[in-house]
Order: structure tokens, then C-alpha cells, then sequence
């Protein structure tokens, strides 16, 4: 079930990428998107399974108002613990009904340019036991050919609180999109200078990683990947000048990093 695009209405406004192949001699930025709160509705999972429960001090769905509430609050209202919660989505995101997901709005488009311009991996917190559906998700709605890879590091334990740092380190990552100030920072330390925190939820509304730049939708982050581009290449108080006609140093080494279960989704 590869390349069903039509699940989501593509919005025309998306800016075009600008591929630094043409002033780099080849070299392309490498990018990790995170996918919960990024590309996937964070809440969806919990509202199909959970939206009908009513809140005894709301007297209302949990549905009219978990939007608003961070997963510990979800849980609370909800009267289960985080890791019965967890089990949960994890069991549905491994379900056909997952599937019924549509993607956030601009998100398919997006990916499908940076992907093509970009060396681009997907870099979740998701637990491996959802691999499977996490896949069957991607290639429903997304273009997977040219995505370098799948990497999932969450734990039952952690689960959305697992380190991204050593992925973002063995990746070389130069650019970032994430929804959690938490891995923003994580990147920060691994030398990802191009930091991207994407959309206006309870859990980053106030809180902005320092140095990330803020993306409530798609067409922002787009303009911060071509910007961050061309301040990597263009910028004489950046670290990574290259003069007309030179050739970008190579700081990627382009191996898969052993230390992580990847999945090349073109295969």
C-alpha cells in the first residue's frame, strides 16, 4: 500500500526547496523529522480510542477538550497510568484503523520536497513494537522512496522521553524538525545547528529550546529549512563558508549508523 497520497488535501502555498546542490558541489543537507506532533496528529490515537469517555468534572468527552491537555493529563482524566496508556496507542497504531490517520496538513507535500532535495531520515520516539504499523502509516500517505531511513528509539519506560541524541550525533544531522523542546535541546548538544520546533502544543507553547526557531505549520518550517540552507553555505560568520565554485567539506560520513534497527523504507 505504498504512495496513497489521497488521503490528505495538499495545500498549494508551500514554498519550493532551495537545493543547495547548486552552490555546494553536490553536498546536501542532512535532515531528521520527528513524526508524532510533526507529521502524525499527536492526540488522534488517544481521541478514536478514548474520545467517548467522559470526564466526570468536565461532564463532557474527553474528545471536546484533550487538544488542550499534554498525555499525563490524558491519562489522569482518563484514571490509567502513562504506561497502560502507552500499551494503548501502541496497540492501535499497529492496527489497520491507524491507517484512517490523515496526516497533519502540509506535511505529505513537505516531506516530499525536502526528501528530494535533502538527505532525510525519521527519527521517532516511538517503541520498535510498532514498526510495522508505523511503516504501513508512512507509505499509505507519504512518498517513501527517497526517506534514507526509519529510526525508532522509544521505550515502554520512556516513551516519548526517549534520547534522540546519539541518532542526531551518528546522523550528522545539520537540520532538525521536532515538536519537543526536550530533543531540540538533545540536538543542540549533538551540533545540529539547524533546530526547528514545530506547532503550538501544551507541552511547547511557552517553552522554545534555545536557539530552535519556532514553525506553527509547514510552510514556516519550509522557509527554515531554505533559510537555514542558505546561511549554512552563504553566512561569512559561519563556520561552513565555501567560496564560488568551491567544494562543501565532507562532514557526513554517508554510512548507515550501525548502532540503530534502520529501515531503508525504499526497499
Amino acid at each position: 500500500m505504498r504512495n496513497v497520497r489521497n488521503f490528505t488535501e495538499l495545500p498549494s502555498n508551500l514554498p519550493e526547496l532551495v537545493d543547495t546542490a547548486e552552490f555546494t558541489g553536490g553536498r546536501k543537507l542532512n535532515v531528521g523529522i520527528d513524526i508524532d506532533g510533526v507529521l502524525a496528529p499527536y492526540h488522534k490515537p488517544y481521541e478514536v480510542l478514548f474520545g467517548d469517555h467522559v470526564c466526570p468534572e468536565r461532564k463532557r468527552p474527553i474528545r471536546d477538550f484533550m487538544h488542550g491537555i499534554s498525555e499525563t493529563a490524558i491519562a489522569a482524566v482518563l484514571g490509567k497510568d502513562r504506561a497502560e496508556m502507552f500499551r494503548n496507542k501502541d496497540a492501535f497504531l499497529n492496527s489497520e484503523e491507524s491507517l484512517g490517520i490523515l496526516p497533519i496538513t502540509g506535511s505529505v507535500e513537505a516531506v516530499g520536497r525536502i526528501a528530494t532535495v535533502h538527505n532525510t531520515w525519521l527519527i521517532t520516539s516511538r517503541v520498535p513494537g510498532v514498526r510495522l504499523g508505523t511503516e504501513r502509516w508512512l507509505e499509505a500517505h507519504f512518498q517513501t522512496e527517497n526517506i534514507k531511513g526509519l529510526i525508532m528509539l522509544g521505550s515502554e519506560e520512556k516513551g516519548a522521553y526517549a534520547s534522540k541524541q546519539k541518532a542526531f550525533k551518528e546522523l550528522q544531522l545539520d537540520v532538525h524538525i521536532d515538536d519537543m523542546p526536550k530533543h531540540l535541546n538533545e540536538a543542540r548538544v549533538a551540533g545540529v545547528t539547524g533546530r526547528i520546533l514545530f506547532g503550538r502544543y501544551p507541552w511547547n507553547r511557552k517553552n522554545i529550546a534555545p536557539g530552535s526557531h519556532r514553525a506553527s505549520n509547514w510552510e514556516r518550517a519550509l522557509e527554515r529549512v531554505n533559510r537555514i540552507a542558505e546561511l549554512t553555505y552563504t553566512d561569512p560568520r559561519n563556520s561552513l563558508v565555501l567560496q564560488p565554485g568551491s567544494v562543501a567539506p565532507r562532514r557526513l560520513a554517508e554510512v548507515q549508523p550501525a548502532s540503530f534497527e534502520h529501515l531503508d523504507l525504499a526497499a
